[in-house]
C-alpha cells in the first residue's frame, strides 16, 4: 500500500509544502471524538500501528493539521482509507470511514472534516484507526496529538 502511495505522490505535479508540522507535536486536535478502544502496538493485525477510536456513526473526521490528499479508497482491512501528507515526511492515516470528504490531490486545512466514522473494512463497531507516519515507519499517535 505504501508504494502505491509514493506512486501516486509522484504522479501529483508538485512536492506538498513544509507544514511545520513537527513543530505541533504533542499538540495536534484529535481527529474525532471519542474513546481508545486500542492503543499504538497493542491492537490486532492492522490496528497495531496506530490507535483505533470509538465513536458515533457518521461523526465528521477531521484533519489534525494542513496538508494533501494522497490517497483516498478502499484497503482491504482498514476499508475506506484517507491518507494525509502534511509535508517534512510525515503522513496521517484514516481508516474505517463510512465516506470521504476530501479528494485525491486535493490540499486540507487543520479541523477540515474529512469523512466520517464508519464500520467499512470488517470493522464490528463504529470506529475511527488513525495512525501517524514519519518516513513511512509507524509512530505512536498519541505522542503527536493532545492530551485529553
Amino acid at each position: 500500500m505504501l508504494r502505491e502511495v509514493q506512486e501516486q505522490l509522484a504522479r501529483l505535479q508538485r512536492p506538498p509544502p513544509s507544514t511545520a508540522i513537527e513543530r505541533t507535536r504533542g499538540e495536534l486536535p484529535w481527529p474525532i471524538q471519542g474513546s481508545i478502544a486500542s492503543r499504538f502496538g497493542a491492537g490486532d493485525a492492522v490496528h497495531r500501528n496506530g490507535i483505533l477510536i470509538l465513536a458515533t456513526e457518521g461523526s465528521p473526521v477531521r484533519a489534525v493539521h494542513a496538508g494533501r490528499v494522497v490517497f483516498a479508497d478502499w484497503l482491504r482491512g482498514f476499508g475506506n482509507l484517507l491518507i494525509i501528507d502534511h509535508g517534512d515526511g510525515v503522513m496521517t492515516l484514516h481508516a474505517h470511514l463510512q465516506h470521504f470528504t476530501a479528494q485525491v490531490g486535493r490540499p486540507v486545512s487543520r479541523g477540515e472534516v474529512i469523512g466520517a466514522v464508519g464500520m467499512s473494512g470488517g470493522q464490528q463497531r463504529p470506529a475511527l484507526y488513525f495512525e501517524v507516519r514519519r518516513g513511512g515507519d509507524p509512530i505512536d499517535p498519541q505522542s503527536w496529538i493532545a492530551r485529553r
